[in-house]
């Protein structure tokens, strides 16, 4: 299934890849999933888990889905993507 978000935050764990934190997510991400971003395409490793998830604040109002990707993405040059849009790259699912 194709998605989109944009990304909240970027981190590394060691010896395994990059994290992007993911908001606003439209659709499901998976792992294999290959996505564009400003700096090039990179392939979805892991999904956090619970997954991709939505819950509601305080208030009670509906918060946009978010969650975490494991990506292959080199750090630091990840971390320029704070605050941009990602999405499933045209054709593939």
């Amino acid at each position: 299934m194709a998605f989109s978000a944009t990304i909240e935050d970027v981190f590394s764990i060691s010896g395994k890849g990059t994290v992007l934190w993911l908001t606003a997510v439209a659709g499901e991400p998976e792992e294999g999933d290959r996505f564009e971003t400003d700096i090039g395409e990179a392939t979805v490793l892991a999904i956090g888990k619970p997954g991709i998830r939505s819950r509601a604040c305080l208030t009670g109002k509906e918060v946009p889905p978010y969650g975490g990707i494991l990506t292959d993405f080199p750090m630091p040059e990840a971390k320029s993507l704070r605050k941009t849009t990602i999405e499933t790259v045209e054709g593939e699912v």
